[in-house]
């Protein structure tokens, strides 16, 4: 997939519910592997500890991903592990409709019901905010 392609991010909340449930799936850059991630998080919460928490699993998932990298090129004799050993920096950026950062002191709440862009590393996804009929991917 195009580091440039646009992805969905689904944002649920349910009647009267005091929780977010945040679904994605990433695209790991370097394997092109595929990863869900499922957050549930408090609508009272900031918006930074929920871009914390999913900058930690990103983060948690490309770590594993490039240690499977690594474990294959040794076993090819592949010599060149510079690719392998940088340890990518995880940027998280929620952006309103203006293509503005969201200010991580606001609520999820808030923020998840004006945010229209998720970008990690460059991978931008739409959010949806309870769409109709949908409950992610499955995959």
């Amino acid at each position: 997939m195009d580091t440039n392609q646009s992805h969905t991010c689904f944002v649920f909340d349910k009647d009267e519910s005091t929780k977010f449930l945040i679904q994605m799936i990433y695209e790991m850059p370097t394997t092109r592997t595929r990863r869900k991630f499922n957050l549930l998080r408090s609508v009272d919460e900031s918006v930074s500890q929920t871009i914390k928490r999913l900058t930690a699993n990103v983060e948690r998932v490309a770590k594993k991903e490039n240690k499977s990298v690594k474990r294959r090129k040794k076993q090819e004799d592949y010599d060149d592990t510079s690719l392998v050993n940088q340890q990518e920096q995880i940027s998280v950026q929620l952006l309103d409709e203006q293509n503005q950062p969201i200010d991580e002191n606001t609520t999820n709440q808030k923020a998840w019901t004006t945010c229209k862009k998720l970008v990690i590393n460059g991978q931008t996804y739409q959010v949806e905010y309870n769409a109709p009929g949908s409950h992610l991917i499955d995959q």
